[in-house]
């Protein structure tokens, strides 16, 4: 049976392969259409796709949704209730808090002052630099 998570991932997967086919046939050579759908098919192996880019953009979408779709179906979308039944625990077992952080805080006011200076002032943003220095500790610190 497919998840909800899944069935959104299979619908872009499928959404994104048509929109692939249809640009990659309406935007190159629109004389040679049996030329273009072939090509479009076999992914440019038997013929011109249009532009190159918007047609691999779209493949890759869809390439990386119908991934996302299987994962999805495989793991069940993470539900609790079917990791405990597949594990044969009662319970997957309770993980306590860890408690509040201030680094998210100080990480955003870095940034912001590296932003707002690069924007502005520069002297703010030489500011900003220095204040690099607490953004970088804040990602090690929330790492660990």
């Amino acid at each position: 049976m497919f998840t909800t998570g899944a069935k959104w991932y299979f619908a872009l997967a499928g959404t994104s392969l048509l929109a692939a086919w249809l640009f990659g046939i309406f935007s190159g050579d629109t004389d040679n259409i049996v030329g273009s759908i072939s090509g479009v098919i076999s992914l440019g192996y038997k013929g011109g796709v249009g532009d190159h880019l918007g047609y691999t953009i779209f493949m890759m979408v869809a390439a990386a949704a119908f991934s996302m779709g299987v994962f999805s179906v495989i793991y069940r979308d993470g539900d609790a209730e079917t990791a405990i039944a597949e594990a044969g625990e009662e319970s997957l077992g309770v993980i306590p808090a860890q408690g509040e952080s201030w680094w998210p805080l100080v990480g955003a006011f870095g940034v912001g002052i590296i932003v707002v200076g690069l924007v502005f002032n520069p002297w703010l943003f030489i500011a900003g630099l220095f204040v690099l220095v607490l953004v970088a500790a804040m990602a090690i610190e929330w790492t660990v």
